[in-house]
Formats: structure tokens, sequence, C-alpha cells
């Protein structure tokens, strides 16, 4: 019998080091870094649909109003408008009476009638910010209370108005002031971002 040996195999040692596991690491970090702000600026974008659509139903129900009786309210709920009809949502719109315009088909009631008798003598009124008729100083915003601000581009009056929707889409700590998102819309149809929270 021959005594041939079988020759040995070769045990692989190969592997990563640990400096190439850190530059690994580090590239992932980098692209993390790049692309996460990315993604969010996206989802603030896409949230943005939300008052522009809105703002446009706002539109759609005051137009629809002005063309029955002759004038704008700030009754919102009261004309046909619905805020929101899902749970979570970003903004909140509405109107801010601080002026003192009037409005009603003769252009004498106060703007919170939204109807009136045959001689235009307001018959019905909706509460001043209560949720029916304009938006609250304060109002959960994306899960959170947030300022509202800007009122004074709020107004109705019996021949033109201006809505106004501003929320928190961006993931700007709620203390920013500066943070909200603000965007308004007019009798005229002129949609405006006066506010750029994104």
């Amino acid at each position: 019998m021959s005594n041939l040996k079988m020759p040995k195999r070769l045990i692989s040692k190969s592997g990563f080091t640990l400096v190439e596991l850190m530059v690994v690491v580090a590239i992932i970090g980098i692209l993390a870094a790049v692309a996460i702000p990315n993604y969010q600026k996206y989802q603030a974008r896409a949230r943005q649909s939300e008052a522009k659509v809105m703002l446009a139903s706002s539109y759609t129900a005051l137009q629809s109003y002005f063309a029955e009786v002759g004038t704008y309210t700030e009754c919102l709920k009261a004309i046909g408008f619905e805020s929101s009809s899902g749970a979570k949502r970003y903004y909140t719109v509405g109107i801010n009476q601080a002026d003192v315009s009037t409005c009603g088909p003769t252009g004498g009631a106060s703007c919170l009638a939204y109807a009136f008798d045959n001689a235009g003598v307001a018959t019905q009124t909706c509460a001043i910010a209560d949720g029916t008729s304009y938006y609250l100083a304060t109002a959960g915003l994306g899960g959170g209370p947030a300022a509202i601000g800007d009122l004074s581009l709020d107004s109705v009056s019996q021949t033109q108005f201006t809505v106004h929707a501003v929320g928190r889409i961006s993931s700007a700590p709620a203390s920013n002031a500066t943070a909200r998102d603000s965007w308004i819309i007019d009798h005229n149809k002129a949609l405006v971002n006066n506010v750029n929270g994104v």
C-alpha cells in the first residue's frame, strides 16, 4: 500500500476589514443625510394639496351662495362647505372676520348672517369661531396646536372675500412660529401661497 497523502484543502481567510466596514457605514450615513430631508420636503409638498382642495371647495360654496342670494357670508359650513372629511388634517380653513365689513343682499347685515327674509333682513346667523363659521385662533394642525397668524389677510363683504388656509406641514418644532404654511384664495379665484412652510 502506498502512502499517498491527500492534498490539504486551502481554507479561505478572506473577509471585510474594520476599515472597509467603516467606509460602508460612512457612505450610508451620507446618503441618509441627503435623502431624508428631501423626503420630508416631498411629504410637505404633498400635504399642500389639502389646502388647495379645501380652498377650491370653499370658493365653490361661496360663489354658489352668491349666485343664489347676492352676497357672500362667513358661515362656510352653513352654505355647504366641509373643511375636512378625514380625521387627520394639516390645515385649518376659513375666514376670520376682524374687520367691520357688512354683507347681505342689501349690504346692511352682519357677515355672520346666512339666511335673509324678502326685505334682506337677516333671519339666521352662525356663531363666531365655533368651527361652523371660520377657524379658531388656534387649532389642531398636523397633530398639535399652532398659532394661525396673518389674520389681517382674511375678509368677507357683500361682494368680495378672502379665505385662508393655514397649517403646519413640515417637521419643524411647534415652537417655531414661522414653520406654518399659509394659502389664500379670493373671489377672483386667485390662489396664493403667501407663507411657504415647506
